[in-house]
């Protein structure tokens, strides 16, 4: 009776650890220090890398606010990091997202808007937009990927300060967010022409662990995207947490439930995408809303839950 009862209670909690299946992914998009708001410096846990003394601010209590620091987003490391320990421990899968940016890169405004705008010019960087056919900004001065050139069209488009560029500080993985060493990562933004919102647009790592120290676009562009893992690993469910959810975010979304009006994306199985809310965090309030409702209108499940709650997957007996 006593081994009957150890058995049930020892499958309950096997049962509990697997939460999550080999179909599942955990997609963490960028979770980078130039996307955080100004970072308290911890000490119950010890950062991934060590911490350069020009990163630090107020005799060395904060880590500084990042080039697009989101509001908030010190609060969702320990959510993301529970929902990685969560895969970990199950047989799911982590993917991760970094913008990996080339200082000549055209969503900079700096760089957009200088050969046909120079009266907009700014040579530091700047938040400039949204702009559209009306600004006389042609192909020269700003990104020509079907995201950027949809936008365009429609006067959304949006040119930002320099940020994450490839091996910088900024382009690394928050210092206390615990990406673990087999998780896949894609670099997104790699070419000096083409923005990428998406996390679809990335291309996989050819740097192992810890991912984001170096890595050129001639290694990366023959590398696999985001699509083509999705489908080898034959996911069915994908979890969603990052930063900025009325961008990367969002797009990431609309591109795996085949919804974005720019582009198709080549997933032989659309997943069912969820995105955990209290993980995720924008640029502003009122654009954070609008997007999370296009997400839901677009057949994402918007979850508040912990991954302990999450719904158990499907196995196959």
């Amino acid at each position: 009776m006593v081994a009957s009862v150890v058995f049930s209670l020892l499958l309950l909690g096997s049962l509990g650890a697997a939460q999550f299946s080999e179909r599942d992914a955990l997609l963490i998009i960028d979770v980078q220090n130039d996307f955080m708001e100004k970072t308290l410096v911890r000490h119950d846990m010890q950062p991934r890398y060590p911490l350069p003394k020009e990163s630090l601010v107020e005799n060395g209590k904060y880590i500084m606010q990042g080039k697009l620091g989101a509001p908030g987003s010190s609060q969702i490391i320990d959510v993301i990091n529970k929902w990685i320990a969560a895969f970990q421990a199950s047989r799911g899968h982590v993917l991760a997202s970094i913008d990996w940016h080339q200082p000549n890169h055209c969503s900079f405004c700096r760089n957009g808007t200088a050969q046909s705008n120079p009266a907009h010019f700014h040579p530091e960087g700047s938040l400039c937009g949204p702009i559209g056919e009306a600004s006389n900004i042609d192909h020269r001065g700003r990104c020509i990927d079907p995201a950027s050139t949809y936008d365009f069209t429609r006067g959304q488009l949006m040119q930002w300060p320099d940020h994450c560029l490839a091996g910088s500080f900024g382009a690394r993985f928050h210092p206390y967010l615990n990406i673990p060493s087999s998780a896949i990562v894609l670099k997104k933004g790699i070419f000096p022409h083409l923005d990428s919102y998406s996390a679809f647009d990335g291309r996989v790592s050819v740097q192992p662990a810890p991912f984001d120290t170096t890595d050129t676009p001639a290694s990366l562009s023959t590398q696999p995207d985001l699509s083509a893992i999705l489908n080898k690993l034959s996911i069915r469910r994908l979890f969603v947490v990052g930063i900025a959810a009325d961008y990367c975010v969002m797009h990431s979304i609309l591109d795996a439930l085949n919804a974005n009006p720019a582009k198709q994306t080549r997933l032989t199985v659309t997943p069912s995408v969820h995105v955990i809310v209290p993980a995720i965090r924008g640029v502003s309030r009122d654009t954070t809303v609008s997007a999370l409702q296009r997400m839901a209108a677009s057949g994402a499940q918007l979850a508040t839950y912990d991954p302990a709650d999450a719904p158990p997957a499907h196995r196959e007996l």
